[in-house]
C-alpha cells in the first residue's frame, strides 16, 4: 500500500444466526502481513473483507480475474488515478482448544440439560506462593469479580453445554441467576487450568500409592433445581419417581420421505461424566461433544431400522443423547455427524420421533478418525493473513479503470 490508498481490513465473526459476534478493523499501510485476533465458538463463520482505494500510475496492467488461467484474461491501460479494491474470504471455525473450562448444566431431579443459564469467568492473580481456599469468601468476590479481571462469559445452549478456551491460571466461576430457569444459582468457585487430580493405585488398599495428573480441560457439572411449576399443572403432574422416556426413528430417502430405509444402525452415546474413561468426541450441529456408549443389560446400545424404516429405543433415562449411524441403508451415504435426541418423561410428553433422512450415493471412506479433543471454546484466533495489495505491473486481481 502507499501514501494515497486507502484500504481497510475488517475480520467479522458471524455466529449461528448469522449476527455479528465481534468484529476487527484496521487499516493498510507499508505491511504486507497482519495479525488479528476475534472471539468465535466453533462453528461460527469468520470473514475477512479487503476493501478501498489504490492509486495506480498510469501504464498497462494484466488482469487475471479469480480462477487463473481458466478464466478470461486481458490487458488494460490505466490512465493514472485511483482503482477500487474490494475482496472477501470466509471460513468457519473449528478450531480445538486444548485447556480451558466445560461445563455441562443439569436438572438436579430430572437430569435433563438447563439452556441459557450463563457464567462470567474471571482471572484470579495470586502473588506467588499465594493460594485460594475452596470455597470463595465475600472478600474474593469483592476482590475479583470485576471487570478489570473478567476474560469473558458463556450461555448453555440447549444441550445444557457451555465452554471457553483458558490460559494457565486460577479463575472464579459465578453463575448468574436466570429466574425463569432455575429457583437459585449455584454458589461461585474457583478453578485451576490445569487441574491437578488424584489417581489411586486401585491394588493398594491403603491408599498411600497416589498420584498427580494435570487435565488440561476442567469438566464441571452443576446441577441446578428447576423452577416451580405454574399454578395450573398439567393434567398429568411430573412423576418424580418416574423419568424414563423413549424416542423412536424414522429413517427415509432424503427426495421422497414416502420411502422407508431399513438397515441404518445407530449407535447411541450418552454424554461423558468426570468418571467415564472411555471418552470419545461426536460432532453435532458443527460443535464437539465429549461422550461415551450407553450401554443395556451390558451391551452398547444400537439400534437398526427395520423394513418400514423405524426403530424404538428401549426405555431410557431422561437426558441428552447422541445417535452416531454406524451403518447406512444400501446404496445410501452415511450421516456425517450425530443426531441429538432429548428424553422426556413419557407420562408427560410422547416420545419424539426422529425423521432422519438418508441421500443416495456410493458409501465413501472415513478420512479421518475420532479426535482426541476435548474442547471447544471461545477463543482469540490467531491467524496470519498475508495481503499483496501492490499491483504491479503484471497482475491485478481486483480492478476497476478510473474515470
Amino acid at each position: 500500500a502507499g501514501t494515497k490508498d486507502n484500504i481497510i481490513i475488517t475480520v467479522t465473526s458471524y455466529g449461528n444466526d448469522n449476527t455479528i459476534t465481534d468484529q476487527v478493523s484496521f487499516p493498510v499501510d507499508e505491511e504486507s502481513t497482519y495479525e488479528f485476533s476475534v472471539s468465535a465458538v466453533c462453528g461460527d463463520r469468520i470473514t475477512v473483507s479487503v476493501e478501498g482505494t489504490q492509486f495506480l500510475g498510469k501504464s498497462v496492467y494484466f488482469y487475471e480475474p479469480e480462477g487463473g488461467r481458466d478464466h478470461s484474461q486481458c490487458l488494460v491501460g490505466v490512465g493514472g488515478g485511483e482503482t477500487r479494491v474490494k475482496s472477501e474470504e470466509s471460513f468457519v471455525f473449528n478450531s480445538d482448544i486444548e485447556m480451558g473450562l466445560r461445563i455441562y448444566k443439569t436438572a438436579a431431579d430430572t437430569g435433563l440439560p438447563i439452556s441459557d443459564i450463563t457464567f462470567d469467568i474471571y482471572n484470579v492473580l495470586l502473588p506467588e506462593g499465594e493460594t485460594v481456599g475452596k470455597i470463595p469468601t465475600a472478600d474474593d468476590l469483592a476482590k475479583y469479580a470485576i471487570d478489570e479481571y473478567k476474560v469473558g462469559s458463556i450461555t448453555t445452549d440447549v444441550t445444557g453445554y457451555a465452554s471457553l478456551a483458558l490460559d494457565k491460571g486460577v479463575y472464579l466461576v459465578i453463575e448468574r441467576h436466570n429466574a425463569d430457569k432455575v429457583k437459585a444459582p449455584i454458589d461461585p468457585f474457583f478453578i485451576s487450568v490445569p487441574m491437578p487430580v488424584e489417581i489411586k493405585n486401585p491394588s493398594d488398599d491403603t491408599n498411600t500409592d497416589i498420584a498427580i495428573e494435570y487435565h488440561d480441560i476442567v469438566s464441571i457439572y452443576p446441577k441446578n433445581e428447576p423452577v416451580e411449576p405454574p399454578d395450573d399443572p398439567p393434567e398429568i403432574p411430573y412423576p418424580p419417581d418416574n423419568v424414563k422416556g423413549s424416542f423412536s426413528i424414522s429413517k427415509h430417502d432424503a427426495y421422497d420421505e414416502f420411502t422407508k430405509l431399513s438397515g441404518a444402525s445407530f449407535q447411541v452415546f450418552r454424554m461423558a461424566t468426570t468418571n467415564d474413561t472411555d471418552v470419545q468426541i461426536v460432532c453435532c450441529g458443527g460443535i464437539k461433544y465429549a461422550v461415551v456408549p450407553l450401554t443395556v443389560s451390558g451391551e452398547n446400545l444400537i439400534l437398526t431400522t427395520d423394513e418400514n424404516g423405524s426403530a424404538v429405543s428401549p426405555q431410557l433415562t431422561c437426558g441428552t443423547y447422541f445417535l452416531v449411524e454406524t451403518a447406512a441403508p444400501s446404496g445410501y451415504t452415511p450421516l456425517a455427524e450425530a443426531v441429538l435426541v432429548t428424553v422426556k418423561s413419557n407420562l408427560i410428553s410422547d416420545a419424539e420421533v426422529l425423521n432422519i433422512a438418508n441421500y443416495p450415493g456410493e458409501i465413501l471412506p472415513e478420512t479421518g478418525g475420532t479426535g482426541t479433543a476435548w474442547m471447544i471454546g471461545i477463543g482469540s484466533i490467531i491467524a496470519i493473513i498475508t495481503a499483496i495489495l501492490l499491483i504491479t505491473e503484471k497482475k491485478m486481481k481486483n480492478y476497476e479503470p478510473a474515470e
